[in-house]
């Protein structure tokens, strides 16, 4: 356990050094996320259903949409690719810029060319072990970087609902999510070896799994764990202090509280987005240790 903790205050500390640049990466890509593609895609899909005159999509009518609207179909297809190339594409940017970051030699102009570069190693025939890739680290991917993109990957609700309906079809779901989750863990490297040593999706894979063998992958899960434990702890503790303060405030004239009020609540949201920043980049740092192509900046002592 301590070997944990002094892994995470070295990694802690290089947050500290380089806070504001993560800050800016982050955000930056959330509000280019949130802003531009979700709004894109959303669009996209709505103007594909209308164009088909089709209000929805459900298991009720998922063989009709395809043998009477094949166009359509395909081009729902066609939208799920281009959707993983730009979840890709998220997740290199984030990878790029905390290793560039943390080695101290941020620059926008190399981050975007070596984007390229990542994109460029990227076959059409890997489009489809990415989407199953992605469906794997799904379970557990909130440990270590959120992002509303791999919401739209994952098994859609009407699916769920089916299946939950059967005992047999639920405990089949059931056992499939146990498998994805150990799955997942032994492939979590995949993406990070693509886009840092430019391989292949299936070699990426293999040398995933290869990686996280004798039980290396516990190492990894356990760290993700005590982290994000610790930081409920924490922000439990905070939001409860807060909370508290507040109820003592509200004994004040009603607009001196409810001044208070808005500053508090404006501090926990604040809080709560330096705490996310701050956990992603750790837990990010945590998994790509285990790759030789990824180093900290040599100023950063081991604890």
């Amino acid at each position: 356990m301590k070997n944990i903790f002094q892994e995470i205050n070295k990694y802690t500390n290089n947050f500290r050094k380089y806070w504001l640049q993560y800050i800016a990466l982050f955000i930056g890509i959330d509000l280019f996320t949130q802003v531009l593609i979700i709004p894109l895609f959303r669009y996209l899909t709505t103007a594909i259903l209308k164009a088909s005159a089709i209000p929805f999509i459900s298991y009720q009518n998922i063989i009709t949409i395809i043998s009477t609207h094949t166009l359509m179909f395909l081009c729902l297809i066609l939208e799920l690719i281009v959707l993983l190339l730009v979840i890709y594409g998220e997740f290199s940017l984030i990878l790029l810029g905390i290793r560039e970051i943390s080695q101290g030699r941020f620059s926008l102009r190399a981050l975007f060319k070596e984007l390229w570069q990542s994109y460029r190693s990227v076959r059409i025939s890997s489009v489809l072990l990415l989407a199953v890739y992605f469906l794997l680290i799904v379970p557990f991917a909130d440990l270590v970087y959120r992002t509303p993109l791999l919401a739209k990957v994952q098994i859609p609700e009407f699916i769920l609902d089916f299946m939950t309906r059967n005992i047999w079809l639920a405990s089949g779901l059931i056992i499939f999510y146990l498998l994805a989750f150990i799955l997942g863990i032994r492939l979590i490297l995949t993406l990070p070896i693509m886009i840092y040593q430019r391989k292949k999706t299936f070699l990426a894979m293999k040398e995933s799994w290869k990686l996280t063998s004798h039980k290396y992958w516990w190492k990894i899960l356990s760290r993700l764990l005590v982290l994000g434990l610790s930081v409920s702890i924490v922000l439990l503790i905070f939001n409860l202090l807060i909370y508290l303060c507040q109820l003592g405030l509200d004994h004040l004239p009603r607009n001196i509280s409810f001044s208070f009020a808005v500053f508090n609540l404006l501090l926990v949201q604040l809080v709560s987005e330096l705490v996310a920043i701050w956990i992603s980049v750790v837990s990010l740092l945590i998994v790509v240790a285990p790759l030789k192509s990824f180093k900290l900046q040599s100023k950063v002592k081991k604890q």
